[in-house]
């Protein structure tokens, strides 16, 4: 896929999510300041668009602060959605930018489709392989539970355990290189 890509692609993007970083870290000190909340918390962009079986084209973008939906971007009307009074505040500023709306809108709909589009011309022969994968699988009886382990090369190691009378439960644990 690389070979693909212009050559500046990487310093473009790489560009683009610094501005983005700085952005987001402005963001969650204002919504710390607005909630009153001090020490480690999270913010988190999702951005990102699909093509449907039948053409047609989706697309999203929302942000949440610690794990919980904040705001919701309703491309269609232009308009964010607030989840509590101070997603409010961002949206009434955010929203007063219609340039920025139609910039969002516009990137969704067309610059992520055409993203979207490139990236699975350059990954059709991987995409489309038919063989199946051979992915190594252990299965062991420990102290009365069933442990399914399954080690996904560079990725890490997950397990799934069966205990009797309780609940299942999936454990991710980071390979020993990481």
């Amino acid at each position: 896929m690389a070979e693909n890509l212009p050559p500046d692609h990487w310093d473009r993007y790489t560009q683009l999510l610094r501005g983005w970083q700085q952005t987001s870290q402005v963001e969650l000190k204002h919504l710390q300041r607005h909630y009153n909340h001090s020490g480690l918390h999270t913010y988190q962009r999702m951005i990102g668009c699909e093509m449907l079986e039948d053409g047609s084209t989706t697309g999203f973008l929302q942000y949440a602060y610690d794990g919980q939906d904040f705001l919701v971007f309703n491309k269609d009307a232009l308009s964010w959605m607030a989840v509590d009074n101070v997603a409010h505040i961002t949206k009434r500023a955010w929203e007063a930018n219609q340039h920025e709306l139609q910039y969002q809108k516009n990137w969704l709909e067309e610059e992520c489709i055409a993203w979207l589009k490139r990236f699975l011309e350059y990954g059709k022969d991987t995409l489309q392989r038919t063989e199946s994968e051979s992915i190594p699988l252990v299965m062991k009886a420990v102290s009365g539970s069933i442990v399914l382990a399954i080690v996904l090369a560079g990725v890490g190691l997950l397990a799934w355990r069966r205990r009797p009378r309780e609940q299942n439960g999936v454990i991710y644990l980071p390979t020993p290189d990481r």
